[in-house]
């Protein structure tokens, strides 16, 4: 009889199979894959012992330390469900989460001080899919967050289909700054543990803690939201991000001008399309292809393969929409029927000429201004070009007469001028896209994933 395949998600096959090979990287220590089983181990033996697979589910407070990792790996080798709380979340968040999974067990970071008054006191209302890895909350930038369920196979397809985009090289180290509470981060544990290559984990993101970790800890692949490369450059560390291999940029739209400075610069970004719902990654750029100049809305690249995307509707533009087996199997009571079920993601979008997916709205964030569609992101990217702008976020507000009209908060430096902005907006913009209300602000507020939380 063959024996039977590795399982992807075993840090204990992988230690196996590549025992002195680099697993991890932090605070300036190395872990091979064989040492850090030795450490996950006992943990692993632990839960074995006290859990099963089809009856438990544990939460857990999923810091970027290495105590964390160990947990996780043991938890995924255990193949216990695991709920992933954000550390940052206030105690009624966390209460939240807790009371809508129902976890068995909690595991705190003391390091995050007295645990919420969480006593498992009833039985859940409801089962999970077999085959269950994570249930991860969405970021709640649309709702209250919502407990999306990944299982296993999610986890391993949607790290085939990233590394057959990227085609891993054996220098390669994957820099972990974002938070493994959410897919953006989880997923890079995930794609390195299947791929047998090593993480660099970086407990939250500080430009000076990336800049090391490329420049002493070798890494070569960075996930960033793209508020965080536009402050790397803001502070100078262009030749850095030169050494990069691929920088993947997610978790918000990619602004134009920066994707310009970028390739001006020959850092290798690469505007990403995903969510929490398709375990990270729907539509991206390769490191092969070479982004276009001048930069105007050169969109998410091509869907990764084994997922199908398709627009909805027989409009050129319509709600993006999709399927595969890296999509998930639902959120906490609402499962999906089936793998094969359309998904309908909530976004707006539409093909380029080259096949390429450009995402141009969350249809809950379009502005509807007598009965015209405006999209915030076409604004957005044109207004960000005015002298003096920095940043900005453009809303909808409501009107007696139109419905909506367009309001925008602006980040500014010192060279803003607001009759020079109102000019430019007349120049560059339609009548119905112009913003009629413009705050001058010192940052814009986002959300826990970096995203921005767009007045509703």
């Amino acid at each position: 009889m063959a024996s039977p395949s590795p399982d992807p998600l075993s840090l204990h096959c992988a230690a196996r199979s590549h025992p002195d090979a680099l697993a991890l990287v932090a605070g300036g220590q190395m872990w091979s894959f064989s040492r850090l089983w030795q450490e996950v181990e006992p943990f692993y033996d632990a839960f074995r012992s006290s859990l099963r697979v089809s009856k438990h589910l544990v939460a857990l407070t999923a810091t970027n330390r290495v105590e964390t990792v160990r947990i996780l790996y043991a938890l995924l080798e255990a193949k216990i469900p695991t709920v992933l709380l954000h550390p940052r979340l206030t105690v009624n968040e966390h209460l939240y989460c807790l009371s809508d999974s129902v976890p068995d067990v909690l595991i705190w970071d003391n390091q995050l001080g007295v645990a919420p008054p969480y006593v498992a006191a009833c039985a859940r209302d409801y089962s999970l899919p077999r085959g269950t890895a994570f249930v991860v909350y969405t970021s709640g930038t649309s709702g209250r967050p919502k407990g999306a369920i990944l299982t296993r196979k999610n986890l391993v397809m949607s790290a085939k289909s990233s590394a057959t985009n990227l085609g891993f090289e054996p220098r390669d180290r994957w820099g972990c700054c974002l938070p493994i509470c959410h897919v953006g981060g989880l997923s890079v544990l995930t794609r390195c543990l299947i791929a047998r290559k090593p993480v660099v984990l970086m407990e939250r993101f500080r430009s000076e803690t990336v800049v090391d970790a490329i420049q002493r800890d070798g890494v070569t692949l960075l996930s960033l939201v793209p508020a965080m490369l536009t402050l790397l450059l803001q502070n100078g560390h262009q030749k850095p991000l030169r050494m990069l291999r691929a920088v993947l940029l997610g978790g918000a739209p990619t602004p134009d001008k920066l994707l310009e400075e970028c390739v001006k610069l020959k850092i290798k970004a690469l505007p990403t399309y995903g969510m929490t719902e398709v375990c990270s990654q729907i539509a991206t750029w390769s490191p092969a292809e070479p982004v276009p100049l001048p930069v105007r809305q050169v969109g998410c690249g091509r869907p990764l393969p084994g997922i199908e995307v398709r627009i909805a509707g027989n409009e050129s533009e319509g709600e993006i929409q999709v399927r595969g087996p890296m999509v998930f199997k639902g959120y906490l009571r609402q499962p999906r029927r089936s793998s094969r079920d359309w998904f309908a993601t909530g976004d707006v979008g539409r093909w380029d000429g080259s096949n390429r997916l450009i995402v141009l709205a969350r249809r809950a964030d379009l502005i509807l201004v007598g009965g015209e569609n405006v999209y915030p992101a076409e604004v957005e990217q044109t207004l960000s070009d005015c002298l003096g702008v920095k940043t900005l976020m453009v809303y909808g507000i409501p009107d007696p007469v139109l419905g909506q009209v367009v309001a925008a908060d602006v980040v500014f430096d010192d060279h803003f001028d607001m009759d020079e902005f109102r000019r430019y907006s007349e120049q560059t913009l339609a009548k119905y896209k112009r913003p009629q209300k413009v705050r001058l602000v010192h940052e814009l507020p986002v959300g826990t994933t970096g995203k921005p939380i767009r007045p509703r």
